[in-house]
């Protein structure tokens, strides 16, 4: 078995929030959202997209990369979303992005 081994001669920091995030290529179902990744914080990242309702943030996809598909989305609806990173050493410490607005389109 392989492990990944990851080393930094800095120590290890909270991952820079995810930038100049843009949602497009919007469909009756889903759209795409793409974020120019920050300085990672000297480990694995997981970057978590997320919408808000009701003043809460609900988590949409996790993934390892800034830029997602989304899927199986309501028609004609408009979300408020934002992408945050935490690394391996920072797990329950997100830097988020700035909010961003994407609307599906109607069918």
């Amino acid at each position: 078995m392989t492990r990944k081994f990851h080393y930094s001669p800095f120590p290890s920091a909270k991952p820079d929030a995810p930038s100049d995030c843009q949602a497009g290529n919007a469909t009756s179902s889903g759209f795409e959202v793409r974020c120019t990744e920050g300085f990672d914080g000297g480990s694995a990242v997981t970057f978590d997209l997320q919408f808000v309702a009701d003043g809460v943030y609900h988590s949409v996809m996790k993934s390892d990369i800034a830029h997602s598909n989304i899927t199986s989305q309501q028609s004609g609806t408009y979300y408020v979303m934002r992408m945050c990173a935490s690394n391996e050493e920072y797990p329950d410490q997100d830097s988020c992005s700035p909010e961003f607005n994407v609307t599906t389109t109607g069918m």
